[in-house]
């Protein structure tokens, strides 16, 4: 259950202010993966998994919006809040 100030956000048609707060907590995160990324315009995430194994991720900060556009006005908020708007 996914749950908003104590309510079920899915029963209330809140996902989108779920989605939100989530993509507001992990801005900094995205911001510091696009700056740290090799290439420009690239996001890279790194995963370790819990034996130790070591692997990377990479998704174009112009991938990430084009996916989020698709969701309109919203998508498009979301990208801005995560810093992928300006590509």
């Amino acid at each position: 259950r996914l749950m908003l100030d104590g309510e079920d956000a899915i029963r209330n048609n809140q996902t989108f202010d779920c989605l939100k707060l989530i993509a507001e907590q992990f801005t900094d995160i995205i911001n510091e993966c696009i700056e740290r990324g090799y290439a420009d315009g690239e996001i890279t995430i790194k995963i370790e998994q819990t034996d130790g194994t070591r692997t990377e991720k990479y998704v174009s900060k112009a991938e990430l919006f084009d996916q989020l556009s698709e969701f309109g006005s919203e998508g498009l908020e979301l990208a801005t809040l995560l810093g992928v708007e300006n590509i």
